[in-house]
């Protein structure tokens, strides 16, 4: 019975990785966002970071429905860096003059409503997105994102 268990848990694993493997930050990994901004103009891409916790209901939907969603994962790999910062998880993140827990940096952000999705911009939070939103949704705003019209528009006007 445990070795079954622990065949189920490395499945999961494994197809967490074979998932979210090529875009998404891993779990327990520290957070530079000088490095990533540095890595977002080496790329070309945008620094889209998903705040979460453990504990919410909202934040595994959106994980286990938005961010499987075929279109959302493709456009995610194309044109974003797509970083996961669970406040549970182990590890430090370094904002700015920030250097701290992922715990304290939800904190320093005063977070208090998850999930939350950050588009990030030389390493200035650019626009922010609180509560869950399904598959369709978080699609207009990455084609939000995408073209930069959050410069010019407001996301109402942006999807009509």
């Amino acid at each position: 019975m445990k070795r079954n268990k622990i065949k189920i848990l490395i499945l999961l694993l494994s197809l967490n990785i074979f998932l979210f493997g090529d875009f998404i930050n891993k779990v327990d990994q520290d957070i530079d966002f000088k490095k990533l901004t540095a890595q977002s103009i080496k790329e070309n891409k945008q620094l889209l970071i998903f705040f979460h916790t453990t504990y919410c209901p909202y934040c595994e939907r959106m994980k286990d429905r938005t961010f499987n969603d075929k279109e959302v994962k493709e456009l995610l790999k194309k044109d974003f860096i797509f970083v996961d910062i669970n406040i549970d998880d182990d590890g430090i993140v370094s904002y700015q003059n920030f250097k701290d827990t992922k715990f304290r940096f939800g904190e320093y952000l005063d977070l208090s409503i998850y999930p939350v999705v950050f588009l990030v911009e030389d390493e200035e939070i650019s626009y922010e997105i609180r509560g869950y939103k399904n598959s369709s949704q978080f699609r207009k705003y990455l084609k939000y994102f995408k073209t930069k019209s959050y410069e010019e528009l407001d996301f109402d006007e942006f999807k009509e």
